[in-house]
């Protein structure tokens, strides 16, 4: 039985990738201040909270794989964590 395209009309759902409590404020292009965001993907076995250093923004990566929009900004202090790669997109 189909559902009418009403998923379609909700706006869809939210990628498994990118959890609601862990994404920036602002929309992933611009994070709201009419900068590029930079991604990073998460390679650990667990999960991982990190802080940025720039902004002070959390960023939780909830589960291996997990690709999180991130302030760039942030940029440099991500690239210092080991289970961390930054990406093109998600």
């Amino acid at each position: 039985m189909c559902c009418g395209n009403k998923r379609a009309q909700l706006g869809g759902t939210r990628p498994a990738t990118q959890p609601a409590q862990a994404a920036p404020a602002g929309s992933a292009r611009t994070g709201g201040f009419g900068r590029s965001m930079v991604y990073f993907r998460y390679t650990g076995r667990t999960g991982l909270l990190v802080k940025g250093g720039r902004t002070g923004k959390r960023y939780r990566f909830d589960f291996p794989g997990a690709v999180l929009a991130v302030d760039p900004g942030d940029r440099r202090s991500l690239l210092t964590v080991p289970q961390l790669t930054q990406v093109r997109s998600p």
